[in-house]
């Protein structure tokens, strides 16, 4: 299984599902990620906690077990993988090797045969998806009525005074003032 480093992973956490989403893992057909193989791999996580691993037909089977909501253990052969949550949707599956910065990659057989076939379409799916949705809000202007305009910009005679008595202190103060500089 190859595994890539990627920087817009770590960006998507708020939009990935858990890896303890059963409905979305379990019993679909991933496809694994791999430019240099020209055959496809397929992981199959069945939910008796098998894994089968098809290539061309050949099955490998193999156990795969969800430690927590965010790692999961797959037991292939005789080795064993420890991945955590990298990023999880209905068509991608992202998991980091535990201790690395390396993700492995998984798309739906669906989408896989449709085009996202490669890192590159992967994380340009993502950033379209996820990274560059517009946050552009419409908001319908409103129109005020003769009432609104009038209570928006109206002047009660209680201001008028509050106004005036802040004028007339001014004056006061400035007056004061005036006279005490003449004292000195």
């Amino acid at each position: 299984m190859k595994t890539y480093i990627s920087d817009i992973i770590p960006r998507l956490g708020k939009y990935s599902k858990e890896l303890a989403n059963l409905t979305l893992l379990a019993e679909k057909h991933w496809v694994a990620l791999n430019p240099l193989l020209s055959q496809k791999h397929m992981y199959i996580f069945r939910r008796n906690s098998e894994l089968l691993i098809t290539t061309d037909g050949q099955v490998e089977k193999g156990k795969w077990e969800l430690i927590s909501n965010d790692s999961l253990l797959l037991d292939v052969g005789d080795s064993s993988i420890l991945f955590r949550h990298g990023f999880f949707d209905e068509n991608i599956l992202a998991l980091k090797v535990d201790g690395r910065n390396e993700y492995a990659f998984f798309v739906t057989e669906s989408k896989f045969n449709s085009g996202l076939n490669s890192i590159e379409s992967v994380n340009e799916f993502l950033k379209e998806k996820y990274v560059e949705k517009p946050t552009v809000q419409c908001v319908e202007p409103k129109t005020l009525t003769k009432e609104e305009l009038e209570a928006t910009f109206s002047v009660t005679n209680k201001q008028i005074a509050l106004i005036i008595l802040a004028i007339l202190g001014v004056f006061v103060l400035v007056g004061l003032l005036g006279y005490l500089a003449t004292l000195v």
